[in-house]
């Protein structure tokens, strides 16, 4: 299934130097007099006032979606999770990032078509509360709503935000206890039956293979194989969202974030050259070699984006002995 083609990366809006860092910019000479600590509190504050003001506003249209298609039939169940999506992206792109300038957005030029088809697996290093902020907002409009999660249960009773992920049609994870990483299967249960038939049925998957915000965000914790069992079981493609850069903005601990952070990040589709069997045993092998191969080639685009240096960060570089002593690595490339 083959949607918009998203605008050249060239003018992607977020990006330091772009016409959002123009608009902003007599803002930020004001506020680079000020002492480190004083700025960064009212990027903290600012920050905070637009994710607020951004979530209520989003459900305050979702709640006019749900109103104007208001049938229970099939279409209208799929117009209100289509639309409500959308609007996460515009709300988190151009409510909580545009307004926000020192968070800048780097990549090299992306190409979305192998996110377009159907039965499409993306998947995410968790480093952050942002990290489904960033992807919501980074996405294109028209890959968005392809997109379902599955997310700890507690999210769900969280004022507006909770409502938001219902509409948005988002499935829960149920935990055993607040604090815990075990699943209560019976809960889970029939929630799995009927995220499995939403895949059947050609759905896309974005899931964080960590299941939980890692405390070292750039050395990925073992992989989480359930979510996998479901993909592989309907021959799902796979597809790498990663970043680098969320947990300056928000750390991982932190409660509330907004701290100026550039964040790189690259989305590539991941080649399947594993072998298949239909003995149970060989196929369990395979399976597990499978995932731990995909988590080490994710692995090497975290490492690749905490090497890359933009155009923008070389120029920065004031003296030629820096220049030439970063041009000498051979780990570090340019967009």
């Amino acid at each position: 299934m083959k949607g918009r083609t998203r605008p050249s990366d060239d003018d992607n809006i977020l990006a330091p130097g772009s016409l959002r860092s123009v608009l902003f910019s007599p803002i930020a000479l004001m506020l680079s007099f000020l002492p480190k600590f004083i700025r960064e509190t009212i990027y903290v504050i600012w920050f905070n006032i637009c994710l607020v003001n951004s979530i209520f506003f989003l459900y305050t249209c979702c709640l006019i979606v749900q109103i104007y298609y208001f049938n229970d039939n099939e279409a209208s169940v799929k117009a209100r999770r289509h639309r409500c999506a959308q609007l996460c992206h515009y709300f988190f792109r151009y409510g909580i990032f545009f307004p926000c300038p020192w968070i800048t957005v780097d990549h090299p030029k992306i190409d979305w078509s192998c996110c377009e088809e159907d039965k499409v697996a993306t998947l995410i290093n968790h480093t952050s509360y942002l990290d489904a902020i960033l992807y919501s907002a980074v996405s294109p409009p028209n890959i968005i709503p392809l997109n379902k999660t599955l997310m700890k249960a507690s999210i769900f009773k969280l004022p507006f935000m909770g409502k938001i992920s219902t509409w948005v049609g988002h499935f829960p994870v149920h935990f055993t206890s607040e604090q815990g990483s075990s699943v209560d299967q019976t809960q889970q249960k029939p929630v799995m039956e009927a995220f499995e038939t939403y895949v059947t049925e050609g759905g896309g998957l974005t899931f964080c293979p960590e299941g939980t915000v890692n405390a070292k965000p750039y050395e990925m914790l073992s992989w989480r194989t359930g979510g996998f069992r479901i993909t592989e079981r309907n021959n799902m493609k796979y597809v790498f969202f990663t970043h680098v850069g969320c947990d300056k903005v928000w750390g991982p601990k932190a409660k509330v974030g907004g701290y100026p952070a550039n964040l790189k990040l690259s989305v590539s589709a991941y080649e399947d050259n594993s072998k298949e069997s239909n003995d149970p045993v060989e196929k369990e092998k395979l399976f597990k070699a499978k995932v731990s191969h995909m988590q080490k080639m994710m692995q090497q685009e975290i490492n690749a984006l905490l090497s890359w240096v933009t155009h923008r960060e070389f120029a920065a570089l004031s003296t030629l002995a820096n220049r030439q002593s970063l041009s000498s690595d051979p780990r570090l490339y340019l967009d």
